[in-house]
């Protein structure tokens, strides 16, 4: 049985949902370039680790700051260095909401 072609094609969909060509090159860039710089990022981190590499210690960082001149930088470890997973989905939900906003107006559509 033949399939009968399309008669959406699929550049025309992010204009329906309100996004220019540009807007859509942007955001998937952006998502893009974070997924592979983070990733890049935790493949260092492991091999760190795996040769003995202490500096993304939580331990060895806290000895190195001193909590009274550098609270803050002491706390924000776990939020820089914690679980990558949670990371990542947190940022690319950062991604996504910031790409949304890159939408054009719907009025008149």
């Amino acid at each position: 049985m033949p399939v009968a072609p399309s008669t959406t094609t699929v550049p025309s969909i992010p204009a329906q949902q309100g996004f220019t060509l540009a807007g859509v090159i942007r955001a998937y860039s952006l998502l893009y370039s974070f997924t592979v710089g983070f990733c890049i990022e935790e493949q260092a981190v492991a091999q760190a680790a795996a040769t003995g590499d202490d500096r993304y210690s939580f331990a060895r960082r806290a000895e190195r700051l001193n909590s009274r001149t550098h609270p803050l930088v002491r706390q924000a470890g776990p939020e820089i260095f914690g679980d990558p997973d949670v990371r990542f989905t947190d940022l690319v939900t950062v991604i996504i909401d910031a790409t949304s906003r890159m939408r054009t107006s719907m009025q008149g559509r």
